[in-house]
């Protein structure tokens, strides 16, 4: 009786990505060609000695960049309408409370006498935590968008109409977020409306 084999007749390549760009099976994320191990049991014995003595240059090449980039618009284009909406929407909201903390920050009346200069400086410093919270929720702002999808187009994954499409998508729900936030803020009624607006009439 002849001995059949348990491996799988056809396996396909872990490796997704071009050549110059490895993939990480197990976390899906792609990892440079030249990443050094983070473990020394990983190095021979016969090069630790040499590879300690040597910088660490784990970044991307530009144009492993490129490519994440272009991959990543590709996921964006293709995700459901609904979703991309909702993540977009969630963008605007969180932009747009940055924005009203920037604007709460510049209606100081002391600081607006005394050190207007001072006063923009600081509301400048305030305001990037909104960018800071919508790269790491992975949100969809209609910014990043355009560039994500740009490329993917220009590398012929994407057709222009769902370009497009992405665009407008994102567009609108940037723009519904943002004027959510505006109407909750307003109908609240909070101490940085009134502020804002007796600057306004003086």
């Amino acid at each position: 009786m002849a001995h059949r084999s348990t491996s799988p007749r056809h396996v396909l390549p872990h490796n997704l990505l071009p050549m110059h760009v490895q993939s990480n099976p197990s976390s899906g994320t792609a990892t440079p060609i030249n990443a050094v191990p983070t473990t020394l049991s990983s190095i021979p014995s016969q090069h630790r000695a040499h590879n300690m003595h040597q910088p660490t240059n784990n970044a991307y090449t530009p144009q492993e960049s490129f490519e994440i980039v272009s991959r990543m618009g590709v996921k964006k284009a293709y995700m459901r309408v609904d979703k991309s909406f909702l993540s977009a929407c969630s963008a605007g909201m969180i932009l747009s409370f940055a924005c009203a903390t920037l604007i709460s920050t510049n209606t100081s009346p002391w600081y607006q006498e005394n050190a207007p200069g001072l006063i923009k400086t600081i509301a400048a410093l305030v305001f990037p935590y909104g960018l800071v919270i919508v790269q790491m929720t992975g949100s969809d702002l209609c910014t990043g968008s355009f560039m994500y999808t740009t490329v993917a187009t220009l590398h012929r994954r994407l057709s222009i109409w769902r370009m497009l499409r992405h665009w407008v998508v994102t567009f609108f729900g940037n723009l519904a977020g943002s004027l959510f936030v505006c109407c909750v803020i307003v109908g609240c009624k909070s101490p940085m409306v009134a502020a804002a607006q007796s600057s306004w009439l003086t």
